[in-house]
């Protein structure tokens, strides 16, 4: 069983940090499970968060650029 988490995110990188240490400390073996962030063109430090995860588990960050609140266009990118 292969799990994907998918967390959207805009301007949040506290957030995304937390979300992300959480999934670091997952008893679930690293092969199970990815995480895509899916960002919708946060002007924030972001980037350099996820950027900053990638070496914990398979981690794909995905930027789009801001056109409003898309959440559903940005979960559907992770696929």
């Amino acid at each position: 069983m292969k799990i994907s988490v998918i967390i959207p995110t805009y301007n949040c990188s506290a957030l995304l940090a937390a979300s992300l240490r959480a999934l670091q400390r997952q008893t679930l073996p690293r092969a199970q499970f990815d995480v895509i962030v899916c960002d919708d063109g946060s002007s924030d430090d972001t980037a350099q968060v996820a950027a900053g995860f990638s070496g914990s588990f398979a981690l794909r960050y995905l930027w789009q650029a801001d056109l409003g609140f898309r959440a559903a266009t940005a979960l559907n990118l992770g696929e």
